[in-house]
């Protein structure tokens, strides 16, 4: 029987008082969650450009750089995810599926509906983009499966990056074991070798990652996760000094969906997250308050596309400030009452509480890759 022994990670000198520790170590989180608050915006800010028409303040917004935002997010989920693992793996894939999954469906359903309701009308919005009409019902399911990105394509905007996190949460208890052996330079070779096929894929004539099949997409963009899971247990002024400058470099050499200040945003951003247990601690109001801009942020994040085509569509809603407060006020409302109590039940399911998630990793990072194959196999000779 292989027995494991975990090395927990510390982010102070262990003469620290630990009460000093805990404190701290909550507002680097809170210090995320605002990031991850930021980074939503950011995403929000450069799709209302798209379906509604830049104003002054979203174009602001949108030359900090989309893309920058999203690789942001996967240092931060890398990161969440390693801390999350480490601590508690006893109901990992149980919280993964409360945290993401009630949120996507809403979203996914209120597309496919809205998509229903118009079948016989050409959608276009501010951009010409033409949406519709209602997906089949194999690619829709495909989507509630998020397997978009391996057997299928997207059918929500911001759904794509989703998939590809939701890979990453498969095979994190694999990449556990490889981070924590001592040959754990394995880790930073996959690292560097996604970060090769992000430079040249390119040149082998692949799309934009949201367009992406056969799991490519989170190859591509495994280095940006992978930084923030590797860090999380070996962490360093190095690598927190390295780590962001290796990230500008890449996105210097392929930089999607514009935003002039893009490698400011990753590199401050990123800077950030890999120091953020050295920033300033907080005061309890300030951390209440940034942890609900963190929690908050998903729903921002999954929801606003469609709710931007609806709003712009069907209401015809033009003013920046009234469209921002209802996308922020329905994702509120989905926080509340969908997010936190789906959660809630889930937790409390115990069919729904993975005893091994080392097997379970090792038979859906199987099952997911028997199927990117076979993708790639028809796709090749279809």
């Amino acid at each position: 029987m292989i027995s494991l022994k975990l090395n927990r990670v510390t982010f102070f000198h262990r003469d620290t008082a630990p009460s000093a520790i805990h404190h701290n170590k909550n507002s680097q989180f809170s210090y995320l969650a605002l990031i991850r608050f930021i980074m939503a915006y950011i995403i929000y800010a450069g799709h209302y450009g798209l379906l509604a028409r830049h104003e002054a303040f979203t174009y602001r917004l949108f030359q900090l750089g989309p893309f920058a935002a999203i690789l942001v997010f996967l240092i931060i989920s890398g990161y969440s995810i390693a801390s999350s693992f480490n601590r508690e793996m006893s109901g990992f894939y149980a919280r993964r599926l409360g945290r993401i999954y009630p949120v996507f469906a809403v979203s996914l359903t209120f597309y496919v509906a809205f998509l229903a309701a118009y079948m016989s009308v050409d959608i276009f919005t501010a951009d010409g983009t033409k949406h519709g009409p209602l997906p089949q019902v194999g690619r829709i399911l495909i989507n509630y499966l998020m397997l978009n990105g391996v057997i299928g394509d997207q059918i929500i905007g911001t759904s794509w990056s989703l998939a590809v996190e939701a890979l990453f949460y498969i095979t994190a208890p694999l990449l556990f074991l490889i981070v924590q052996s001592k040959k754990h330079i394995l880790f930073l070779l996959l690292i560097i070798a996604s970060a090769v096929f992000y430079w040249f894929h390119e040149n082998l004539g692949l799309p934009y990652f949201a367009n992406m099949s056969h799991g490519t997409a989170a190859l591509a963009l495994f280095f940006a996760w992978g930084c923030g899971f590797y860090f999380y247990f070996h962490q360093s002024a190095v690598w927190g000094i390295t780590f962001p400058l290796f990230l500008c470099v890449l996105l210097n050499h392929y930089l999607p969906l514009g935003g002039k200040y893009s490698l400011y945003t990753l590199y401050i951003f990123s800077t950030l997250v890999f120091f953020a247990n050295k920033l300033p601690m907080l005061n309890q109001w300030l951390t209440v308050l940034l942890n609900y801009l963190g929690e908050i942020s998903y729903p921002l994040f999954i929801l606003h596309y469609p709710l931007l085509i609806a709003l712009n569509y069907q209401f015809h809603l033009s003013n920046q400030y009234v469209v921002t407060m209802v996308v922020l006020g329905v994702s509120a409302l989905t926080l509340a009452f969908v997010d936190k109590p789906c959660r809630r039940w889930i937790a409390t399911r115990s069919s729904l509480q993975v005893k091994n998630a080392f097997v379970a990793s090792g038979i859906m990072s199987g099952a997911v890759a028997i199927l990117c194959v076979i993708s790639l196999f028809f796709y090749i000779h279809g």
